[in-house]
């Protein structure tokens, strides 16, 4: 492999932002129960404030109340866990949003009880928050959900949950993934098994990943950005070559590009790699000139 592209880890650009951290071989610590700190900070007298209004807030759907409780912790853990299990389905949703965001020991136990929830609503927020932020007391619901829920849409969200859980196996999914049927599932489920490290869902998904062709290659940058590790490199190289757009970030008549094409997405995939330099600037919301993807093809040269 290229010296300049030899690299542990790649941090994938989700949209046209590219992520700040690397991702090691396997997945990240979460925040809250894993360890992770919150860089969010309350005086005592705001958080008595937030937590004075807690329950009215998040009872009149106040959804801004997210940004107030990020980070408080066990002190709003009583009220926000009774109010996921209120009557109403909005209320719930939205006490496990701020339930994802709190730092909060017990959180991610309540996330997963709610993968069981009547609502269907209220099931996918829980399923798209540990996708977001894997609580490790949420394990055994999420493992359980991609096993049994009857919703593929849960059991598809849970399985990518799975994926990024701290010390999560990928031998505790195979049997899942072998007996799934629905085929969105099933790739979620390759693509847990390909980020902790299995060999054959890892096969498998590069497979598919060098097949894909037009617009469907956007779905498949999305998945790469899930992985988050550099061996998805070697089958993105030759997507340099593909000047097709693939994601707005402009306004008509307005100054800059208004697509990213998928050759610039996937350059900026490979700046986001450790040691990797370029004699020009990169940058989120960018088209790449051709002399630009010209150095990166060559740089790329022994990945094909």
């Amino acid at each position: 492999m290229n010296r300049r592209l030899r690299a542990a880890a790649l941090p994938l650009a989700a949209a046209a932002a590219l992520a700040a951290t690397s991702c090691g071989a396997g997945p990240r610590p979460a925040p809250g129960e894993a360890g992770g700190a919150s860089s969010f900070h309350h005086t005592p007298a705001v958080s008595d404030t937030v937590l004075r209004h807690l329950d009215a807030r998040v009872r009149a759907h106040d959804f801004s109340v997210q940004n107030d409780v990020r980070g408080l912790g066990d002190r709003l853990f009583p009220q926000l866990s009774r109010l996921a299990m209120d009557r109403d389905t909005e209320t719930r949703s939205l006490a496990l949003l701020c339930l994802e965001v709190s730092n909060a020991q017990g959180a991610g136990k309540i996330l997963g009880e709610a993968l069981s929830d009547p609502s269907s609503d209220v099931r996918l927020t829980a399923s798209q928050a540990l996708n977001r932020t894997a609580l490790p007391s949420a394990w055994p619901y999420v493992v359980d959900a991609v096993r049994r829920n009857p919703d593929p849409g849960i059991r598809r969200n849970a399985a990518l949950a799975a994926g990024k859980f701290p010390n999560a196996q990928a031998a505790e999914l195979a049997e899942a993934s072998r007996s799934e049927k629905d085929p969105d599932v099933r790739l979620a489920s390759i693509q847990a098994r390909a980020r902790l490290g299995d060999v054959s869902a890892r096969k498998e998904f590069l497979a598919d990943l060098r097949a894909a062709q037009g617009q469907v290659r956007i779905q498949w940058l999305d998945r790469c950005d899930y992985i988050g590790q550099s061996w998805v490199l070697p089958a993105l190289s030759t997507w340099l070559d593909d000047k097709n757009p693939a994601r707005r970030i402009g306004a008509d008549n307005m100054p800059g590009p208004q697509y990213l094409r998928v050759c610039d997405i996937v350059l900026n995939l490979a700046t986001g790699t450790a040691q990797t330099h370029w004699t020009f600037k990169t940058g989120p919301a960018r088209n790449y000139s051709d002399a630009e993807l010209k150095e990166a093809r060559l740089a790329w040269a022994g990945l094909r």
